[in-house]
């Protein structure tokens, strides 16, 4: 079934919408919308983990290409307990801001976090 509206869209229209609206939205794209609220949630994780590895790549200067540096860290575990981090911010709609420290988008991607938050799967669930 070919979608009316991008995603980008109704994810813009569901967010500014009144609780009528939105569900509304819901029972419009039904068939679409579980898939729609799972992809935009891989690529918002996305756009923060670029954005997280931009910011740490500039504060060391490097050129895009990681080289190994005698820093004493551990970048294996720092990717783990921010993919942790992450993963528990879309379960539970409540982000620790100091993951989105320093980025440009960072009160977008926190909103599009609350707005994935386990009531709206739940709704949608429910919907069945």
């Amino acid at each position: 079934m070919a979608l009316k509206i991008r995603e980008t869209d109704l994810l813009n229209s569901y967010k500014k919408a009144t609780p009528e609206k939105r569900l509304s939205l819901m029972l419009e794209y039904y068939p679409d919308f579980p898939g729609m609220l799972h992809r935009i949630e891989k690529k918002t994780e996305y756009k923060i983990k670029t954005e997280h590895e931009n910011i740490r790549s500039r504060s060391r200067a490097e050129l895009d290409v990681r080289v190994q540096t005698s820093f004493i860290s551990n970048p294996t575990s720092n990717e783990a307990i921010n993919n942790v981090t992450l993963e528990e911010a879309f379960k539970t709609g409540e982000i620790d801001m100091t993951l989105l420290k320093g980025m440009e988008k960072a009160s977008e991607y926190a909103e599009t976090i609350r707005m994935i938050s386990p009531n709206l799967k739940l709704s949608i669930i429910y919907l069945k």
